[in-house]
């Protein structure tokens, strides 16, 4: 049985593109405010940027709609093997420090979405957070028809009380043992983000490995005592719902009939991509930096958090550092 967050085949732009130019806020915010997005289109206008990839929310349904989305096939088509020259097989380990300076750590990789429904009542692997818009898959759908790239927003969260996931790949990061990828500012006050490649074939099965086992029947029992027995839930989707929504119903889920797609774009996730962080509580801005915290197949505000034991006494609230056994399964010690 496959394990339902793997590595992922994940295209980067070339080195010399600025995160500043690149890498843009998520589809679904600002929806109400076309002034951010005319900014934003502003910054980027003649240059290579994740924006030109995307059809922002707040432009569905207007009259030049289906010329928006022809321009981000052709982009698409413009970017694959020129402006997207480099490749991560595996995961990307990502730190995006907001203009409050909290640290969010996130790690970008592909789910299964045969372990994902957002049928109401359903209890898959992978479950939403919140009810699913059915009306706004059409659009989206329409999108992705004949698109060769990926580019889905979907912060997942798991529960990982002893921080070992995240914090195992900040100490390989401290020991030299994960390259950079990029570093920089994000447009329009996003604060900074860095990215460090994860490609070692064993350390990507033991990540893989360590979060199917959150989702273990027996963690799942130890944890919620009151809904022990219960189909035990892996990964949370807690934005960007529709995304899987939107792939499902390329590939032909159970929720969706198939529609004809390019044979390679199931698997070609684009920074900003997908992955997984801690369950936290959401930052206001809720922005979405290259690839910081979503997934393909993604400082809180508020007060504490019910998910996370309370820190130990020095503790820095803006990175969390955990501790030495690292994935659980203690594959380095140190």
């Amino acid at each position: 049985m496959s394990n339902c967050f793997r590595p992922a085949r994940i295209l980067l732009p070339a080195a010399g593109i600025p995160l500043s130019q690149w890498a843009c806020l998520a589809c679904d915010q600002f929806t109400s405010q076309p002034e951010y997005w005319r900014r934003a289109a502003a910054l980027v206008e003649g240059r290579p940027s994740a924006l030109h990839l995307v059809l922002p929310e707040i432009f569905l349904g207007g009259a030049d709609e289906q010329e928006r989305i022809r321009r981000i096939q052709a982009a698409m088509e413009e970017y694959d093997g020129t402006v997207l020259d480099r490749t991560v097989e595996g995961f990307v380990y990502v730190e995006r420090t907001t203009e409050e300076g909290l640290v969010r750590q996130g790690l970008v990789g592909m789910v299964d979405l045969e372990k994902y429904s957002y049928t109401p009542g359903s209890r898959p692997a992978i479950r939403p957070t919140e009810n699913t818009v059915v009306e706004r898959i059409p659009p989206r759908l329409a999108v992705r028809r004949g698109a060769g790239l990926e580019l889905p927003h979907v912060m997942m969260l798991m529960s990982d009380p002893e921080d070992r996931i995240l914090s195992g790949l900040a100490y390989e990061r401290d020991n030299g043992k994960l390259p950079l990828l990029y570093e920089g500012q994000l447009m329009l006050g996003g604060g900074s983000i860095r990215g460090w490649a994860v490609e070692d074939a064993d350390l990507c099965q033991t990540l893989s490995d360590a979060i199917e086992a959150l989702g273990a029947q027996d963690a799942f029992d130890a944890a919620y005592p009151k809904a022990a027995g219960q189909p035990p839930i892996t990964l949370a989707v807690g934005d960007g719902n529709p995304q899987p929504c939107h792939r499902q119903g390329l590939l032909g889920g159970a929720e969706a009939h198939p529609v004809p797609r390019r044979p390679h774009c199931a698997s070609r996730p684009v920074l900003p991509g997908g992955g997984v962080q801690p369950a936290q509580r959401r930052h206001p801005d809720r922005a979405h930096p290259p690839g910081a915290v979503r997934g393909e197949r993604q400082a809180g505000a508020g007060g504490p958090d019910p998910l996370r034991p309370d820190p130990p006494p020095g503790h820095d609230p803006r990175h969390r550092r955990g501790p030495a056994a690292l994935y659980g399964g203690g594959r380095l010690h140190p």
